[in-house]
């Protein structure tokens, strides 16, 4: 914060729903590996257990949309991808 131009002039919002029920979401395409990490090796596992098909499916139920296609499209198979 002390070095950030935008400190105290962002936040985040809630995302309206159909509901009411306020929701917030992640994007997966922020994940990456600092040049000085102390564990890159474990950094990678985690970005790749982040990305999986099985985490993206299993995370939907947290209202987390998949980047995965492969994710998307089994959950469509099994006619629990919500459309909006």
């Amino acid at each position: 914060p002390a070095q950030s131009v935008v400190a105290g002039q962002v936040q985040a919002i809630p995302v309206a729903t159909e509901s009411g029920k306020t929701r917030s979401f992640g994007l997966l395409e922020g994940l990456g590996i600092p040049r000085n990490a102390q564990n890159p090796e474990a950094a990678k596992e985690f970005i790749k257990w982040m990305t999986s098909k099985d985490y993206q499916i299993h995370n939907y139920g947290n209202g987390v949309l998949p980047t995965r296609t492969s994710a998307l499209a089994e959950l469509q198979q099994q006619g629990k991808l919500v459309s909006g």
